[in-house]
């Protein structure tokens, strides 16, 4: 799990552009770190990255694992990752009681506000 994460990392810092990196800085006034890279750029590399590890053929226990690991990096990208991660494989194979579970432990242990309200957003179906 950590070589996944680790190569994740790798990615994101290799394609971090410096002029988003400012523009988002500005913008977020220092409220989480961003490397700059952009939505759509994360989003390939996330799936890149769950094709080269087969992370689709681990446990759900194991998955979440893995989202956890990047939820508790410091970037914005690596938390974006992970919600990326849980609403494009997760959410249709977790029960609901894993992905609450989930959830819980995140606002138990992680101090980042706007990780959070993206997995609220991830997760908002639970409860309509």
């Amino acid at each position: 799990m950590r070589a996944a994460v680790n190569r994740l990392e790798f990615y994101l810092q290799e394609a971090a552009d410096p002029k988003t990196n400012a523009w988002f800085d500005n913008y977020l006034k220092g409220a989480i770190l961003y490397r700059g890279v952009k939505t759509p750029q994360v989003r390939s590399l996330l799936i890149e990255l769950t094709k080269e590890f087969g992370l689709t053929e681990l446990s759900i226990e194991k998955q979440l694992e893995f989202c956890d690991r990047l939820m508790r990096k410091k970037t914005a990208e690596d938390k974006f990752a992970a919600i990326f991660y849980l609403q494009r494989y997760l959410v249709s194979r977790a029960t609901p009681q894993q992905l609450l579970a989930f959830t819980e432990q995140q606002f138990a242990k992680n101090d980042c506000l706007i990780g959070l309200q993206w997995i609220g957003s991830a997760f908002g179906f639970l409860i309509r």
